[in-house]
């Protein structure tokens, strides 16, 4: 999430680990295609560095890795903030590709581009079209907590990050884990 763990670091003992690939984190050294348990083990070491109870904060990737690190070990997690976790082997589980999830990973590439060429509010519409069935949407939704679509902690960090404290603050934590990965 876009800077969460700057937002959150002044109020709450702040750990953010990367995914394989991303930030310092190591290239992914197999062949056969990743798991979210694999991510779980890369952050294992952060995890027990953290303590127990935590909380966990993750956005799409992130989000899905978080909540298989909360099955993995439910006893050390108090709480979790999880922004529209991306669980795509559900859909193609479901429904082998291509399937609905090709119109998410289409959408959510198309908002990098754009943030990438520092156009927030393309990055906003993208995603809003695709939750809200690719209609043009009033401006001024983009404002509200309810229209930020899945790209809401980039295009809208203020309002999430500030609605995770809140959340934070409501259940007294103060280990939070925010999981990092690359979109």
């Amino acid at each position: 999430m876009a800077r969460t763990d700057g937002y959150l670091a002044p109020r709450f003992r702040v750990f953010a680990p990367d995914s394989y690939d991303s930030g310092k984190s190591p290239h992914w050294p197999s062949d056969r295609a990743i798991h979210l348990r694999d991510e779980v083990a890369l952050i294992e070491p952060v995890l027990a560095r953290a303590g127990s109870p935590l909380a966990l904060i993750g956005h799409s990737y992130g989000a899905a890795v978080a909540l298989i690190a909360a099955l993995t070990d439910p006893g050390r997690v108090r709480a979790m903030a999880l922004y529209e976790p991306t669980l795509f082997a559900l859909l193609d589980a479901e429904t082998p590709p291509p399937n609905e999830a090709d119109g998410i990973r289409d959408a959510v590439i198309e908002a990098g581009v754009a943030l990438d060429k520092g156009n927030r509010d393309a990055a906003a519409e993208r995603s809003h079209r695709l939750l809200d069935g690719n209609r043009e949407l009033d401006p001024d939704a983009r404002a509200t907590e309810a229209a930020l679509g899945h790209m809401g902690p980039v295009t809208h960090p203020d309002v999430v990050n500030e609605a995770i404290g809140q959340f934070l603050e409501r259940t007294h934590h103060s280990v939070p884990l925010r999981y990092r990965a690359s979109p």
